[in-house]
């Protein structure tokens, strides 16, 4: 009857043993699901973010931005060279450098008109008043500007 007891003691432990390791799997399974939904609900809300952060990149890529800015100058007296307004034009682009690569619906246009209208610039013993006359805001911006030589009887 011995056998029948060690057979009896051992299935009972097998029994007990399996449910003992069943009970702590069965906690280890639930905390993997649990782990599990948690990470796709993250994945998901990624995915998201993702998809948003792609239609932004790709508004953000389709807006135009400024790629150059050109300066015209008209109005110079007569006698002055062309020399006089090369040199003027690349004294005014230095300002306006700035905008480059901004994106066009940020730009204020009364702000960039500000940069030269009403400015006196001096240039070879000669004073210059600018008036902005128009300004187009676009890719290749253009600023159209009247240059008048103020004598110093005038300004005084």
């Amino acid at each position: 009857m011995n056998i029948r007891r060690f057979l009896a003691a051992f299935t009972l432990g097998v029994i007990v043993g399996a449910a003992g390791v069943t009970m702590l799997t069965a906690a280890q399974l639930e905390s993997a699901t649990v782990q599990r939904d948690l990470f796709r609900s993250i994945a998901t809300d990624q995915r998201q973010q993702m998809q948003q952060l792609r239609q932004q990149l790709q508004e953000f890529q389709t807006r135009p931005a400024i790629e150059t800015v050109k300066i015209h100058l008209s109005g110079l007296p007569d006698g002055k060279t062309e020399t006089v307004q090369i040199e003027l034009t690349e004294r005014l682009r230095s300002v306006s450098d700035g905008m480059v690569g901004q994106m066009i619906d940020d730009i204020d246009p009364d702000m960039a008109k500000s940069l030269y209208h009403n400015r006196e610039i001096t240039h070879q013993d000669s004073r210059y008043l600018l008036r902005v006359e128009t300004v187009v805001i676009a890719p290749t911006t253009h600023f159209f500007i009247d240059v008048s030589l103020q004598d110093d009887k005038q300004s005084r």
